[in-house]
């Protein structure tokens, strides 16, 4: 094994991953452990440089693990190294928890250890005195204290690069004080180390975190320098992170159709540069925008993109956002027989399911769309445990997930459709309307695209205590602001409740029902429309 070890060695390029697995595995039988652990650590970092994040983890994986089982025989430099690149790789193929311990733990071993932050008050503060720090950064940007120091500029970009891919684990855990404290540490340490991919990198977040404050002008300013020095620098990779976040921004502000055009350059871009995760956040993006425009051909025709791509990577997370955006498709065609069978197929990817991925906004998502499956199936008891689920995952003020409004939508329907029905107790249903109605209203202070559901069901939940005058006025409101969005789904469904709720007769009233039914058929949301049929059959109020 040594001897056709040495004579592979002279044939060996630098980025021939075969070669270099094939010769770990020589020199392991010969017991050479140094250079197995050589070429496997170097295996690894040639597929990450190619976006393999898969392959990338298997041999870092098993660098990292002979090399431990040999005493340590690597310098801490390259065991840092190899972690970073092992925790960020894990991170892009969406095992978060994984990326997370070997982020921590290179970080740990560069010296750049993650200040603990086990309470919300410690982390509260490190937020602040990072905010401030940038805030001076901002303010007197040539006082910055920049490094000349190679070694220690190399060791700040690392750190900020760790940081970053930190920064999507605690996002996804559900963890928004965390994600937003690393955020301003990955850039403090970034603008130390002077022009990089990492720095374009760690200004998109920031944009994020001002237009969360809704100030948006700032926001603004710091995807324009994201977006700029990624372009001036010619870095793919960093180009396409900083277009995910701008579109998820865009996205929120119900900008549609810029949204769209920039998911469309982010998938021009990933496939011209073969980075295949970009690839699956472009089209989860533009999933999530049919999604929250009712568009139920594009969800399931996308859905279906995302399915394939992401089983043939085997990234489960990406799958699970796949079935969704499928049922999701399905339950506006009307088709809940489908929709139920593609909630199933997402089940094992939530939390307690048996693949559980680490995604809170998923699982929003999943079980809030969970809740309506089943009610409109009649399955009450089944639609009130996912509604409970769904209420987990509900953020507070501070809001920073812009997709997640089918799981603020959900329980809220649920609590109002059974208290219009006589289906429970009154006084218990409308508190827990009134619970999940300011779950929305913190949603839809932070994203506009909430502003007309909110003032839908706020309107409903007036007309419900009798208000009649409060709910037109939320209605008013909500209509101006879905059509002023277009989001033809919303304004539909106010003009059927403020419709039904003028009383038999009302010329009005049929007005708005007859607009409605319009609405929804263009659509082709058929559930909706049949509904509001039966209103104008009937003549029905309410």
């Amino acid at each position: 094994h040594a001897a056709i070890a040495q004579l592979l060695e002279k044939r060996f390029e630098p980025d021939d991953i075969h070669m270099a697995n094939l010769l770990a595995h020589h020199w392991q039988q010969a017991e050479n452990a140094g250079r197995a652990v050589h070429y496997l650590g170097l295996a690894g970092e040639v597929a990450f440089a190619n976006y393999a994040n898969s392959e990338a983890v298997n041999f870092l994986s098993q660098a990292l693990a002979l090399d431990a089982r040999q005493g340590f025989i690597c310098r801490t430099e390259q065991r840092a190294a190899w972690e970073l690149i092992l925790g960020q790789a894990s991170v892009l193929w969406t095992r978060y928890e994984d990326g997370r311990l070997h982020l921590e733990e290179g970080l740990r071993l560069l010296g750049q250890p993650i200040p603990a932050g086990d309470s919300q008050s410690r982390t509260l503060f490190q937020v602040l005195r990072a905010f401030m720090q940038q805030n001076r950064n901002r303010l007197r940007p040539d006082k910055i204290q920049k490094t000349d120091d190679e070694v220690e500029r190399k060791s700040l970009i690392a750190a900020s690069q760790a940081s970053s891919r930190l920064v999507e684990v605690f996002y996804h855990a559900g963890e928004p004080l965390k994600a937003t404290y690393l955020a301003f540490h990955a850039l403090n340490m970034a603008e130390k180390a002077g022009d990089s991919p990492e720095l374009a990198e760690a200004y998109a977040p920031m944009g994020s975190f001002y237009s969360f404050m809704q100030l948006h002008r700032v926001a603004r300013r710091y995807f324009a320098r994201a977006l700029t020095l990624a372009r001036q620098l010619r870095q793919s990779s960093a180009l396409a992170y900083c277009l995910v976040v701008v579109i998820t921004y865009e996205s929120g502000l119900g900008h549609w159709a810029q949204a769209r055009m920039l998911a469309r350059r982010l998938d021009r871009l990933s496939q011209q540069s073969q980075i295949s995760r970009r690839r699956l956040d472009a089209a989860q993006l533009a999933s999530l925008l049919y999604c929250l425009q009712h568009m139920s051909a594009a969800c399931l025709l996308k859905g279906d993109q995302i399915v394939t791509r992401a089983q043939r990577l085997d990234d489960r997370r990406f799958e699970g956002y796949g079935h969704f955006a499928l049922a999701y498709g399905h339950f506006l065609e009307g088709d809940l027989a489908k929709c139920a069978l593609a909630l199933a197929a997402l089940e094992p990817l939530l939390p307690g399911g048996q693949e559980a991925v680490l995604d809170t906004h998923l699982a929003h998502n999943g079980f809030g769309l969970k809740t309506l499956c089943e009610l409109r199936q009649g399955n009450l008891t089944q639609a009130r445990k996912a509604a409970a689920e769904a209420e987990r995952y509900q953020g507070g003020a501070y809001q920073v997930s812009y997709y997640t409004l089918p799981g603020y939508v959900g329980p809220v329907e649920l609590f109002l459709t059974l208290w219009q029905g006589g289906r429970g107790d009154v006084a218990e249903l409308k508190r827990q309307a009134q619970k999940a109605l300011q779950a929305l209203r913190f949603y839809a202070l932070t994203f506009p695209i909430g502003r007309p559901a909110f003032n839908l069901y706020q309107g409903w939940y007036h007309q419900l205590c009798g208000n009649q005058n409060r709910a037109t006025r939320h209605w008013q409101r909500g209509l101006k602001q879905a059509e002023a969005l277009k989001m033809p789904y919303e304004a539909a469904f106010i003009r059927e409740l403020w419709g039904g709720s003028l009383g038999r007769g009302s010329a009005t009233g049929r007005s708005y029902l007859l607009e409605a039914a319009s609405a929804y058929k263009e659509l082709g949301v058929w559930y909706e429309l049949k509904r509001v049929q039966l209103r104008l059959k009937d003549g029905a109020t309410g």
